[in-house]
């Protein structure tokens, strides 16, 4: 874990200047996923830290990654944001969703960029300075402080929560995690439902269609279209007219559902799996300071069996003076790591409160924008939907129709 910047420190980098700003996003097609996406960013900064105060530099989707890897194991008392996710299928992606993609890609790293150790670490002066491919520093698997050792892990640690605040927020984060998995599940339903209606499967005007339910529905309107064209010889003009704009509609309705399903697939599930993941690290953050917390209670267990063992060479009959100086020798030595403890967890549980309040501010306020947005989508399709089939001229219909 990257060292803790001193308070000296902080005041006088606190308010240095470090800004990462997207200049251009880059689609590149025959490339893996995690390399499609090339983006060109430019940093500004202040800080003495970095070589240069200004300079402009690529990286791949899968080098973003790297990062948000390495400041969550670096750093597991904080919750950082994540960035959006990487659509499956890249390559046929609509250039009109890069503007999305590029808004949740900046507003990840205007977020890792204003945390002052973040912006301070190892790991982010060679993302931002690395002339190569990034490759994240080390981070070890142990952390240690004076006499203990403490190997992390993802397991939850055996221990009680015994702060109100915290308790509620290890309840939340996991709430938030399981809700946010069941929307992705609903998008992920909804939108193969979308695709669906984009196939042609028993539309009911014509037999014709019924034969092409297995090909694409915008081919099958437009070969049954010209196929109904031909019956106005024996139905009339009237009926051909009708018929051709009911072909006209379903094939526009299919270009709404068909923008719906690639939303959904798209922006919608990628979302998902930024929160999702935001709310995993938000977890990692609370059971980090959970196995502080384990460290400190096992720390004043140890001191108590000290005490206890050193009662007992004190109430013998025969006192032995080498004995009783080991005891309180190692009694001094359990209390100094008793003491290290507890101020590891004063100051991870002020960091993680801190860390955990703004992820709540945060998930809040792009859970409503994502959902609003979302809603407005759906509201703007169904008018459009509504608006083309009430294009329709009833009338042509007849009055059983």
């Amino acid at each position: 874990m990257d060292s803790p910047v001193s308070p000296t420190r902080a005041n006088s980098t606190a308010d240095r200047k470090f800004q990462l700003t997207i200049t251009r996003v880059e689609l590149r097609v025959n490339e893996p996923p995690e390399r499609s996406i090339v983006v060109e960013i430019e940093a500004v900064t202040t800080l003495p830290d970095y070589l240069k105060s200004r300079s402009t530099f690529t990286r791949t989707y899968a080098e973003l990654d790297k990062l948000y890897t390495y400041l969550c194991k670096a750093f597991p008392d904080h919750i950082p944001a994540a960035p959006p996710g990487l659509p499956s299928t890249i390559a046929g992606r609509p250039r009109l969703e890069i503007p999305h993609f590029r808004k949740r890609l900046q507003a990840y790293l205007d977020r890792i960029a204003s945390n002052l150790r973040f912006r301070l670490s190892e790991g982010m002066r060679e993302f931002v300075q690395s002339e190569f491919e990034f490759l994240p520093p080390s981070v070890p698997t142990m952390r240690g402080r004076g006499g203990f050792m403490r190997v992390l892990t993802s397991s939850t640690p055996n221990v009680t929560e015994v702060d109100v605040f915290f308790d509620q927020a290890k309840t939340f984060a996991t709430g938030a995690e399981a809700n946010i998995a069941l929307l992705s599940k609903a998008g992920e339903s909804y939108a193969k439902v979308h695709k669906g209606i984009c196939l042609c499967k028993s539309w009911p005007v014509d037999s014709t269609l019924m034969t092409l339910r297995r090909k694409d529905m915008s081919v099958a309107l437009a070969q049954a279209s010209e196929q109904l064209a031909s019956m106005s010889a024996l139905t009339g003009r009237p009926l051909a007219e009708s018929l051709r704009k009911t072909s006209k509609c379903l094939v526009g309705s299919e270009k709404i559902h068909a923008a719906k399903a690639a939303y959904l697939a798209s922006n919608f599930l990628e979302d998902c799996r930024s929160f999702a993941r935001e709310a995993q690290a938000a977890q990692s953050a609370l059971s980090y300071r959970l196995g502080v917390l384990q460290d400190y209670e096992g720390a004043c267990k140890s001191t108590q069996k000290k005490l206890q063992v050193l009662d007992k060479l004190r109430a013998g009959k025969n006192i032995n003076p080498e004995k009783v100086d080991n005891a309180l020798e190692e009694l001094k030595e359990v209390k100094h790591t008793e003491s290290e403890c507890r101020e590891t967890l004063r100051a991870v549980g002020d960091t993680v409160k801190e860390e955990y309040t703004a992820y709540l501010e945060n998930h809040l306020t792009d859970m409503d924008a994502f959902l609003n947005s979302y809603i407005k989508r759906q509201l703007e399709s169904s008018r459009k939907e509504q608006q083309l089939w009430e294009s329709l001229d009833a009338s042509q219909w007849g009055s059983g129709g």
